[in-house]
């Protein structure tokens, strides 16, 4: 059975900004509300797609949703065939490059026109991409960022609820001594059987990244995230030539093209591609298929509602990066049992918006 044709009759968008049940301090700044753009995608079949784009500022988001009027216009009465569509609007905006609040418009334009296909099959979006719902391995990256040894270690033990063996530590203080407090005091209080990844959000030249890193092989660290800026994919094949500890990048990948580079230079022992970089569900199709011929695995990057169906159907899928940063305004959030992100049987994606939280956080 094929999805039935859809036709697009309209793109809509609202922003919000939701207060995070844990501030997020990385050595980037502290973040304690997320910005986030609603997307609604309507058919002339009446079946509307959902997504929703992380905007990291608040000022991104009339940004973002201006992009996304254009190409709102450029899809307006097409068929929905979400990669015909890619190239279309990738042609629309090849002068401006497909890039930074471009490509996140048409990710989540792409997410939606994904959802908006399996609504009309009456599949869950895992079944549409040719997988099943499944439960998928998940760790806790909500919050322990950078704090005093003591409230990060309180932090952490709050964060195995509902059963998280695994969890994530941003680094990046000032010293390495620094960096071994916290990451000693968390280790501590949640104990040897719990994983603990770590990352540096880019903080670290190639000379730190190399001395930490050398320190860090004896701690028994899950993985060590983006030391060094993401792009540099000579320095951080150094680091995973160099390193015990795997190297992990991925979420700054910018379409799979960028991914392909990075995995030929031999820059990551892990990846994870984020959704509205990779290029939306189109794009992550393409990068699960390089993960695996590679075979590298391969986790998400925010976005864990709809990240979850997608792992579904990667072959080296690993681990799901749970937040709960949209929670309070879906009207059926994630579940996470036993540690796991439970992958909803409901047709689509599973997003659907709490009409009264909405109103509430709307940015006016």
């Amino acid at each position: 059975m094929k999805p039935p044709l859809l036709t697009i009759r309209a793109v809509r968008s609202i922003g919000v900004e939701v207060p995070m049940t844990y501030a997020l301090g990385t050595s980037r700044g502290v973040i304690t509300k997320a910005p986030l753009l609603l997307i609604d995608l309507e058919t002339e079949e009446r079946v509307t797609g959902r997504s929703y784009l992380w905007c990291y500022f608040p000022a991104a988001v009339p940004a973002i949703a201006n992009i996304l009027e254009e190409v709102a216009r450029v899809v307006k009465g097409e068929r929905l065939a979400p990669a015909d569509l890619w190239s279309k609007l990738a042609e629309r905006f090849a002068l401006i490059g497909v890039q930074g609040i471009v490509r996140m418009a048409m990710a989540g334009f792409d997410v939606a026109a994904w959802d908006a296909l399996a609504i009309a099959a009456g599949w869950p979006l895992a079944t549409l991409i040719g997988s099943s719902p499944k439960r998928i391995p998940a760790y806790n990256s909500c919050g322990l960022g950078l704090m005093a040894p003591r409230q990060v270690a309180d932090e952490a033990e709050k964060l195995l609820a509902r059963g998280f063996r695994a969890i994530k530590l941003r680094l990046g203080y000032p010293t390495l001594e620094d960096d071994l407090a916290a990451l000693h005091a968390v280790k501590k209080r949640v104990g040897s059987e719990i994983a603990v990844m770590v990352d540096y959000n880019q903080a670290l030249s190639l000379a730190q990244a190399l001395e930490r890193g050398r320190v860090l092989d004896q701690e028994g660290i899950y993985w060590l995230e983006e030391p060094i800026r993401h792009d540099d994919y000579a320095g951080n094949a150094t680091l995973v030539r160099e390193l015990k500890t795997p190297i992990q990048i991925g979420e700054n990948f910018s379409e799979s093209a960028a991914m392909a580079v990075a995995l030929a230079a031999g820059a990551a022992d892990y990846v994870m591609p984020d959704l509205e970089r990779i290029g939306g569900v189109t794009g992550w199709l393409r990068a699960a298929a390089l993960a695996a011929t590679h075979r590298v695995e391969m986790s998400s990057h925010l976005f864990p509602e709809v990240s979850a169906h997608l792992l579904a159907a990667t072959p080296t899928a690993h681990f799901l990066e749970y937040v709960d940063w949209a929670d309070k305004i879906l009207a059926e959030p994630l579940k996470i049992v036993d540690g796991c992100a439970v992958v909803p049987q409901r047709p689509g994606n599973g997003l659907a918006w709490d009409a009264k939280a909405v109103k509430k956080y709307r940015i006016a």
